[in-house]
C-alpha cells in the first residue's frame, strides 16, 4: 500500500506516469466496505497509476474528518454559484 500518513506517496510509480489518488474510507463493520476491500486491494497492488490511501473511519483517523470537512466546504461553494 503506497501511503504515508494518509497522504499520497510516489512509491513504486514510474517517472512520467500520471497517478490517480483513490481515497478508500471504510469501517471494519460495514458489509459494503468489506465486500469492496478485495477489489480495492487488487487495484492498489496491480495498477501502478492508482495510489490508494486507506482510511479506516472507525479508528478515529483525523484525516477522515479533514476529508469530510473539505467535501462539505466544496459542496457549499458549488451550491452557492
Amino acid at each position: 500500500m503506497a501511503q504515508a500518513n494518509g497522504r499520497l506517496s510516489p512509491e513504486g510509480v514510474k517517472p512520467g506516469v500520471d497517478v490517480i489518488g483513490l481515497y478508500f474510507v471504510y469501517t471494519s463493520t460495514c458489509p459494503h466496505c468489506m465486500r469492496a476491500l478485495p477489489f480495492i486491494e487488487e487495484l492498489d497492488d496491480s495498477l501502478g497509476w492508482v495510489n490508494v490511501v486507506w482510511l479506516q473511519a472507525d479508528l478515529g483517523d483525523p484525516e477522515v474528518e479533514r476529508l469530510a470537512r473539505t467535501y462539505l466546504e466544496l459542496q457549499r461553494s458549488c451550491s452557492a454559484t
